[in-house]
């Protein structure tokens, strides 16, 4: 028997071409069958915690909130990816919390402060959103839609789910913002939330 070196970078893929058949920080080229580096492509942080979005879809973090990390350690260097997700397009950290937008358009969290209340060191999805493009977690999150449209969850006790309402109850079901069409971008920012609209404005 001949033994052959493969899961590393530059090596080959072990088994056939799907993810998780190379080593943390490589990626396996279908195409090719062989191992690459898989880069960063993404970052966001927050509250002591920050997480990286790689190529592969993967997301790694590392810092001071050991639900954030998919672990149950706090971590000075990247924990492994976060469990069952390989397909995240955008990624937002936020206070306790982190959120990845997969490329089916759903919307996933973790962490100890989720919509709703609860603690969850592997992901869990938010009802109501399938087509997600973008994604900003805060105190609240809020997820821009394929169709320019903005839905929030979390604390609204300040309005910031823009439904003509205040709440101090946390919710963990997705809020229309009303009169909302145009929207190509959204930040969710302690007790505000400002949106980027098609034409150049920004309403807050």
């Amino acid at each position: 028997n001949i033994c052959i070196l493969c899961g590393g970078v530059g090596q080959a893929c072990c088994g056939v071409a799907v993810p998780g058949t190379c080593v943390v920080g490589a990626t396996c080229n279908a195409i090719t069958n062989q191992c690459t580096a898989d880069k960063a492509i993404d970052i966001s942080g927050g509250d002591g915690t920050v997480c990286a979005l790689f190529q592969s879809g993967q997301v790694r973090c590392w810092g001071a909130k050991s639900t954030m990390l998919g672990a149950n350690t706090d971590s000075g260097v990247a924990a492994p990816p976060i469990p069952g997700l390989e397909d995240a397009v955008n990624i937002s950290v936020g206070p306790g919390v982190a959120c990845a937008v997969r490329a089916t358009g759903a919307v996933v969290c973790w962490g100890s402060e989720l919509p709703g209340g609860g603690s969850s060191a592997t992901i869990v999805q938010i009802s109501g959103i399938t087509n997600g493009k973008q994604v900003s977690a805060d105190l609240h999150t809020c997820v821009r839609t394929a169709d320019s449209k903005v839905w929030c969850w979390g604390d609204n006790s300040n309005g910031e789910f823009g439904v003509g309402t205040t709440s101090s109850i946390a919710t963990s079901i997705p809020q229309q913002m009303l009169g909302l069409t145009d929207a190509v971008s959204v930040a969710a920012c302690d007790r505000a939330t400002c949106i980027l609209h098609s034409g150049g404005q920004v309403s807050c």
